[in-house]
């Protein structure tokens, strides 16, 4: 299984997503334009179901240390990466993803490629969250959350997290990978 899931993780651009935290590449307007078109009215409440951390992990699917958040790892009873965004952002695991709404500066982070889902699902981000305090990308939003989900619908603007650089693997083959520096920055998303 250990073999398995090496090969998976391989595959699925989790290697990648983690290279991309030494720094920034090129720049990614492009993808923080295309997450900044939805407006949160035309998000509607009938989205798709979320799974929440407890639902999208298990012991078979996941790296087996947790998920990285700044530099703790999340795992058993905190197992949602709580990201804080302003003139520094921080990180704090906590137990769900309603734990991590208590100002509308945090965003809810449950995983950071496919590797870190159940299989079969992906690593969604979604549009919307807290303006980018990077320089350069202050017109843009950053991701409001990032979650396992069965499909990442780019018609409502979410947008798949941790795919390969060098693979080029995103699911929607109209996408390119790329290393993100407004929405996402450290890690790569397809746009």
């Amino acid at each position: 299984m250990r073999a398995a899931w090496l090969f998976f993780f391989g595959l699925s651009g989790g290697c990648a997503a983690l290279s991309g935290l030494d720094g920034l590449h090129a720049g990614d307007a492009g993808e923080a334009a295309d997450v900044q078109t939805e407006t949160s009215a035309e998000a509607g409440a009938d989205g798709p179901d979320t799974l929440d951390a407890t639902d999208a992990h298990d012991a078979d699917a996941g790296p087996p240390s947790g998920l990285t958040c700044g530099t703790d790892v999340c795992a058993g009873s905190t197992p949602v990466c709580c990201e804080t965004v302003g003139d520094t952002t921080t990180f704090k695991c906590v137990e769900s993803n309603a734990a991590c709404s208590t100002s509308t500066q945090q965003v809810p982070i449950d995983c950071w490629s496919d590797a870190d889902c159940k299989p079969g699902l992906l690593c969604c981000g979604f549009p919307n969250g807290p303006m980018s305090p990077v320089a350069g990308c202050t017109t843009f939003t950053t991701a409001s959350r990032v979650s396992c989900e069965t499909t990442c619908d780019t018609t409502q603007g979410e947008f798949e997290v941790g795919c390969s650089i060098q693979l080029q693997n995103c699911t929607d083959g109209t996408k390119t990978c790329l290393n993100s520096q407004c929405t996402l920055p450290g890690h790569t998303v397809c746009n």
